[in-house]
């Protein structure tokens, strides 16, 4: 890095709670928020290179495959959430079915049906 005096200082604002997580990040690094702060931006730089680069070399074929992988998680998700879906819905029939049962059987209830 070039000598710090020979760079113009750039003052940020920024909301408390980045900074705090910042200064925890550095702290954490063995950096200081300057330093931590510049190797963060560097990082993002280098992490869009890459990533602009590999974009290129995607075959239509891995691309393919990346979304069909996504689409089985999805599913298995789906799958997961349904069935859980239907285990309430048992519980919920067979509680009901249960607590028919109950009124049925109750005192109560068999005073207040009408004779035949």
């Amino acid at each position: 890095m070039k000598d710090r005096h020979a760079i113009t200082p750039y003052p940020i604002r920024m909301p408390p709670e980045l900074r705090t997580q910042l200064e925890e990040a550095a702290k954490e690094g063995n950096r200081s928020l300057h330093a931590e702060i510049i190797a963060r931006l560097q990082e993002s730089f280098v992490a869009e290179t890459e990533f602009h680069s590999s974009r290129g070399h995607a075959s239509t074929t891995d691309l393919h495959k990346v979304a069909q992988e996504a689409v089985e998680r999805a599913n298995i998700e789906h799958r997961k959430m349904l069935a859980d879906l239907l285990k309430s819905i048992s519980s919920a029939d067979a509680m009901q079915e249960v607590a028919k049962k109950m009124l049925e059987e109750s005192s109560i209830t068999s005073v207040l049906k009408p004779k035949k």
